[in-house]
C-alpha cells in the first residue's frame, strides 16, 4: 500500500471497528467515507464497516437528540445557536420529521443541530427512533457507496493525479503572476 494513513488503519486490525463506531458520533461523514475507501482497498471488511457504521450512526443520533432534550439545564449557548440555525425549519421538523431528518443527514453543518432541535422539541424517543432507524440505513448505504466506489475507481484515477498536480501548480503560478500584475497596476494608479 502506498498510503501511510491507510497502512496505519490496516494495522489497527479489529480495533478499527470500535474506532468507526466512536467516529460516527463525532464526524460521521468523514469517518464513513475514509472507512469505505479503506474497505474498497480490501483493508477492512465491508460487512463489518456497515454494521459498526450503522450502530455508530444510530447511537450518535440518539445522543444528539438527548443532548437537545436535557442540555437546557447546562448548555444555554447550545440552545441559543440551535434555535438561531433551525428556527426557519421548525415547521418542517414538526410536519415532516422523517424527510427533514433524512435530508439534514446529507446537509453539512445543520445535521447535528437538527437532531438537537428534535430533542428540544420534546419529540418522543420512540417516534424519533422510528425515524432515525430508517434514515440511518439510507444515509449509511449512500455515503458508504460513495466512498467505496471512489476507492474502487481510485486505481484508475491515480494515474491522472500527477497531471492534476502539475495543473494545480501551473494554476498557482498564474494566480501569483496575475496578483502581482494587478498590485503593480494598482500601485501605479495611486
Amino acid at each position: 500500500m502506498e498510503f501511510l494513513f491507510l497502512d496505519y488503519l490496516a494495522n489497527l486490525g479489529p480495533w478499527i471497528y470500535p474506532l468507526i463506531l466512536v467516529g460516527m458520533f463525532i464526524e460521521g461523514e468523514a469517518f464513513l467515507l475514509i472507512a469505505a475507501f479503506t474497505a474498497s482497498q480490501g483493508l477492512i471488511s465491508l460487512d463489518g464497516l456497515l454494521i459498526y457504521a450503522y450502530l455508530g450512526a444510530v447511537i450518535g443520533d440518539i445522543l444528539w437528540h438527548l443532548l437537545g432534550r436535557y442540555s437546557w439545564r447546562f448548555l444555554r449557548p447550545l440552545h441559543y445557536i440551535t434555535n438561531k440555525v433551525t428556527r426557519p425549519f421548525f415547521e418542517r421538523i414538526k410536519n415532516m420529521p422523517f424527510w427533514f431528518i433524512l435530508i439534514s443527514k446529507f446537509t453539512y453543518g445543520i445535521h447535528h443541530l437538527s437532531l438537537v432541535r428534535t430533542g428540544m422539541m420534546r419529540m418522543s424517543l420512540r417516534h424519533y427512533l422510528k425515524i432515525i432507524l430508517i434514515a440511518d440505513i439510507v444515509w449509511v448505504m449512500v455515503i458508504t457507496s460513495l466512498g467505496y466506489f471512489f476507492g474502487a475507481s481510485f486505481g484508475i484515477l491515480k494515474h491522472y493525479l500527477k497531471y492534476g498536480e502539475v495543473g494545480l501548480l501551473l494554476g498557482l503560478i498564474v494566480l501569483v503572476i496575475v496578483e502581482r500584475l494587478v498590485r503593480r497596476v494598482a500601485d501605479e494608479k495611486i
